[in-house]
Order: structure tokens, then sequence, then C-alpha cells
């Protein structure tokens, strides 16, 4: 686990101190995983335990405090107890709570790959697709418009190099 996955991370997690339950990233082994309720976020390869546990969600307050103190090249090693969870980075120990009450099902939700209905984007590609539409609108939302053959309103999944998730549609 680096800096770079608690910051991927982070940015799925909800902001809204109200959704109590994943107002926070919750860790498990050789993953993170974080939602806001409209998309969800798995990072692979991340992080190393001791030892070896179920997983539990870290409020988001703590996660960005622990991401803010990790250097480039810092590697994170978590350790779960019944209460807290121990962070160690750089060699020293960080102790923060854990949430009580249960994560979402976020396996139910991400779509399972389909090859014979994906279709692949370069991550540039979308990142200009992005700012074009934000630099030439001033709308306080910006959005974009996917329109799939069969116009099914569904989860859609996405997949990188060490991440996959989903991102549910909003409503009109």
């Amino acid at each position: 686990m680096n800096k770079k996955d608690l910051k991927t991370a982070l940015a799925f997690a909800s902001t809204d101190r109200t959704r109590y339950t994943i107002h926070g990233v919750r860790v498990e082994p050789g993953r993170l995983i974080a939602t806001d309720g409209h998309a969800a976020i798995i990072v692979h390869d991340a992080p190393e335990w001791k030892p070896k546990s179920e997983g539990a969600t870290i409020p988001r307050d703590d996660m960005k405090m622990l991401e803010s103190r990790t250097l480039k090249g810092d590697a994170v090693v978590f350790a779960i107890g019944e209460r807290t969870v121990t962070a160690e980075i750089g060699g020293m120990p960080i102790e923060t709570p854990i949430i009580d009450g249960a994560f979402p099902e976020y396996d139910r939700v991400i779509p399972k790959p389909n090859p014979e209905r994906s279709v692949r984007f370069g991550a540039k590609l979308l990142k200009r697709i992005c700012e074009a539409a934000l630099e030439t609108s001033d709308a306080r939302e910006v959005w974009i418009d996917l329109t799939f053959p069969e116009n099914e309103h569904c989860a859609i999944r996405f997949d990188g190099e060490r991440i996959e998730g989903a991102v549910m549609p909003q409503r009109r």
C-alpha cells in the first residue's frame, strides 16, 4: 500500500457524514474499497497485513490524515484490532478508530467482467473528454452521457491495471 493507493480510494469515499458506513475506506487483505453510493472502487495489491484479518472501515478524516503523513515510497502496513486499526507508516505506528457498521456488499454491486459487453477507452482520452466538458460549461454540475446499443441503465464496470469498480448512472 502506498500514498497513491490511499489517495485513489479516498477519491471514491463518501463525503456525506450522514452516510456513516461509507464515510470512509474499507481495508481488507490485498485491497482498499471505497464508495459514495454512486461509484465504487477496489484498489488491488494493497495493503500488507500483520496479522491477517477480515477487514475494517477507517473513517474518511483518519484516512486523509494517514495519506497526508505518507511520503512517496512509504509502505503502509495495517493491523486491525478489536476497535482500532494501527497503520504503520515509515516505521511509525498511528492508531485510528474503526467505523462500527456494515460496509455495503460491494462484490454484489460491481458487475462481473463481460468481454462481450465491454468497450475500452484510454484513460487519457476519457480525461480529455471530461476536461473538455468542464471547460466548455458554466453549469454547477457537468454530465457526460454514455450511450450503449441496448440502452440499459445499469452499473457500468471499469477496470484498470490495479483497480476495478462501478459507476451507477444518475437519473435525469
